[in-house]
This record gives structure tokens, C-alpha cells and sequence, in this order.
């Protein structure tokens, strides 16, 4: 860490908040809240050094970090909250995104999505400490756009047997993430087979076949090739293009999808 020199140290307390108003734009789990968020990572910069690396527990959408740190400077603070595999000790393992380097986030294994548990938060904010202890706060937002594929014909399939239990998707996305620039990394092609996000129910009006997170930044477009693979003769099968898409909102792709176009 970088030396103190003669400065004094000082209390700092840091509350990351994992949830927002303008994080509802984006989600489809509870109130628009990041419910699946279990820990949080702080790495604390003076000037280009690393001064520390910190991580929390999330818990009721928050995280709070209690560091020393000398006093009278300025931090860049960047964070980072996902899911990830707790030890119970307070020690965490990463699952989905490789975090070991905030600026280069990457995923840990293939991208596959219809995985609520995929979601993640992130910050980067700058605090100026003076000669006495002091508190801040974070609000973290989403990194991601949200994409869903939404079929509103599902009444027209009268045979639960008819219903696709799978399906697949290829795009090209971006697969890493630097968390203390907000940049995306470059796109690459992306294909997955998962079970449909939701489970059949003949009641419902419409529902969501798949649910992507994908790492975006202004607005942008994706093209996505979609199946869903269903027995018998039905053959649904969609290349939607030019998608819009931008960072914390959901875009949704919505048509009689099962028995039509989407639109």
C-alpha cells in the first residue's frame, strides 16, 4: 500500500447501496431490487496505486466497508457486487465473473443466460477524506441492458406438450467489463441452449422465453438468433434484428412468437 507518511489516519466508512430507483429500468426480480447480490467488493485507489482491496457482505441491498485510510487525500473507490459462493466466514468465491481485477471483470465460464443470478452492480466514485473520520455512500447500478424475449400467444397452444422447454440463442456481445472505467470490452460471439425462463402455465397472457444480462453501455444494437425448440411439427425459429439496447434498461421483445412474427 502506499506509505502514510506523516499523515494522520482516519476512520472512513463506506455504505455501497445495492439498489435504486433508477435500477427498476432493468429488472425483473423483486421491486427492481438486486436480490440475488451477496457480496461486495471495494478497491480503493490513491492515485494509480492500489491502496486496498475490501469485500462485504450484502445484506438488506447494502454493503458497508470500515477502512483506515491516511487523511487529507483523495480515493477512487471502485465497486463491484454479484452473486458468489459464501464460506460462511466472511470469504466468498467467485461464480460467474472473474473479479481478482476490477478493471478487467471477465466471465468465468461460457454465457448462458435465463440466469437471474447473473446480475451484478457497479461504481466508481471519487471521496476526498479530511483530517477527521467520515462517512459515505454508493449507489451502484447495473452494468448490464437486459433483454427479453416475451411471447404473448401462449393461449393459442392448447397442448402443454407443444410448449418449447428449451431454447437457443447466438449474438455477439461483450464479455468483459472494467468496473472503474464504466467501458465495455470487445464483442464476441456468444451461443447457449438453457431451459425457457419460465415455466409453462396456461393461464399466464404472455411470458418471457429467455432473459439476458449482457454488458452495454449507451445505446447500441445486437442481432440475436432465436429457437425454441418445440415437439411435433411447430417450428419456431426468429432472427431479430438491430436490437436496441443500453445499459440499465430492459429492452423486451415482444410477438406472437410461437405461432407468428415477433415485433
Amino acid at each position: 500500500s502506499p506509505e502514510a507518511g506523516d499523515a494522520e489516519m482516519v476512520n472512513m466508512t463506506v455504505s455501497a447501496l445495492v439498489q435504486g430507483e433508477e435500477l427498476t429500468r432493468a429488472a425483473v426480480d423483486e421491486d427492481g431490487k438486486g436480490v440475488n447480490a451477496n457480496r461486495c467488493i471495494m478497491v480503493l485507489y490513491y492515485g494509480d496505486q492500489v491502496y486496498g482491496r475490501y469485500t462485504a457482505t450484502v445484506s438488506n441491498y447494502e454493503a458497508t466497508f470500515d477502512v483506515k485510510v491516511p487523511a487529507k487525500r483523495t480515493y477512487n473507490a471502485v465497486f463491484w457486487a454479484d452473486y458468489a459462493t459464501a464460506d460462511g466466514e466472511g470469504g466468498f468465491t467467485d461464480v460467474y465473473y472473474n473479479t481478482a481485477d476490477l478493471t478487467n471483470i471477465t466471465l468465468k465460464s461460457d454465457y448462458v443466460g435465463n440466469d437471474d443470478k447473473r446480475d451484478a452492480f457497479f461504481k466508481c466514485k471519487e471521496y476526498t477524506v479530511e483530517n477527521k473520520s467520515q462517512s459515505f455512500t454508493a449507489e451502484l447500478t447495473r452494468p448490464f441492458a437486459q433483454i427479453n424475449v416475451i411471447t404473448t400467444d401462449i393461449q393459442a397452444l392448447h397442448l402443454a406438450e407443444l410448449y418449447p422447454q428449451k431454447v437457443n440463442l447466438s449474438f455477439s456481445a461483450a464479455t468483459s467489463f472494467n468496473a472503474m472505467s464504466g467501458e465495455c470490452g470487445a464483442a464476441e460471439a456468444i451461443a447457449y441452449e438453457a431451459d425457457v425462463y419460465k415455466a409453462y402455465d396456461s393461464t399466464k397472457e404472455q411470458l418471457t422465453l429467455s432473459m439476458d444480462y449482457l454488458f452495454a453501455g449507451d445505446r447500441s444494437t445486437v442481432d440475436i438468433d432465436f429457437k425454441a425448440p418445440t415437439e411435433g411439427t411447430l417450428k419456431v425459429e426468429h432472427n431479430f434484428s438491430n436490437i436496441p439496447y443500453q445499459r440499465n434498461y430492459r429492452t423486451n421483445i415482444v410477438g406472437n412468437l410461437l405461432t407468428a412474427d415477433a415485433h
